[in-house]
């Protein structure tokens, strides 16, 4: 049976975080569809605080206008109710945010107000375990302005017969760099930006919980890196549609130093971010414009 849930303002950090994070193993059976969930909030407003609190973190500008990753952020709390709900049939603690595609047909107004949407969207078998999406929309007027496709990785062998690789996961080489920049990811950065966000994932939090899952100490959210990255790059034609797309291949830890490498186009960027002396990338990404027929969501 489906489920919707609906939202008047966006759902509370501690409710979600606790039916989240106090989940523990995985009731889906090998060959089994994830089942259908949506939630909804209509008429969202953004508050000029939270969206200058952002911008401040992320190193994004205050020109009126939101940046290409702040949706998202105010669909978190959302997608953490999706998956604390009983029906949702995996324990979405030590998840991995794998990939993250963001599709903005127009720039959005910060005084704007939009309607949210969230699913719980296909999965797949791969070698790693099962890969699942959450995918969100943000319309205005009834017109889709704003869509993303957050894609998450659950370990495990239990889940059957790894498919194929997914296209989205691989990116062209870097063939060389005509941008580097690079910044200092301070200790503490995680909660600072879990306060903004809603995301209070313990990997994020301190160096002691996030050992409890496997890091040797904590790591910066993938999403702040995604959106430092995009501050510090710039599409073409800010007017026209865009693509925020984006691999996370590894942890970025508190205190290390990361270097961003691109190679600009007549359309944009091909990007990777490096952490410290790691040799391979921690994550791959790509920021262009696009075509206004391209789209991400059906």
């Amino acid at each position: 049976m489906p489920i919707n849930l609906v939202f008047q303002e966006k759902p509370g950090v501690l409710a979600t975080h606790w039916k989240v994070f106090s989940k523990r193993g995985s009731r889906l059976k090998k060959g089994e569809a994830l089942p259908e969930m949506t939630a909804e909030w209509k008429s969202a407003r953004m508050k000029s605080e939270h969206l200058a609190a952002y911008t401040a973190i992320c190193g994004f500008p205050e020109n009126g206008y939101l940046p290409p990753t702040y949706p998202f952020v105010m669909a978190v709390t959302m997608h953490f109710s999706l998956l604390g709900h009983p029906a949702f049939p995996l324990a979405p603690t030590g998840g991995v945010h794998a990939r993250n595609r963001i599709l903005q047909r127009r720039p959005i107004n910060a005084n704007e107000v939009f309607d949210l949407w969230c699913a719980v969207g296909p999965s797949r078998v791969v070698k790693q375990g099962l890969e699942f999406d959450m995918l969100t929309r943000a319309d205005i007027g009834g017109a889709a302005m704003w869509e993303c496709v957050s894609t998450y990785l659950v370990r495990g062998s239990r889940f059957g017969e790894p498919g194929p690789a997914p296209a989205d996961a691989k990116f062209e080489e870097l063939d060389g760099a005509n941008i580097e920049t690079g910044w200092n990811v301070p200790y503490g950065m995680g909660r600072r930006y879990a306060k903004i966000t809603g995301d209070f994932n313990p990997i994020h939090l301190h160096k002691y919980t996030a050992k409890l899952f496997g890091f040797p100490t904590d790591i910066v959210h993938g999403m702040w890196s995604l959106g430092k990255c995009a501050a510090q790059l710039h599409v073409p034609d800010p007017a026209a549609p865009l693509r925020l797309d984006a691999a996370f291949k590894g942890p970025v830890f508190m205190g290390s130093n990361v270097t961003l490498k691109a190679q600009s186009s007549e359309t944009g960027h091909r990007f990777d971010l490096f952490c410290g002396d790691n040799p391979r990338p921690v994550i791959n990404g790509a920021y262009r414009n696009t075509t206004a027929e391209d789209r991400l969501l059906p």
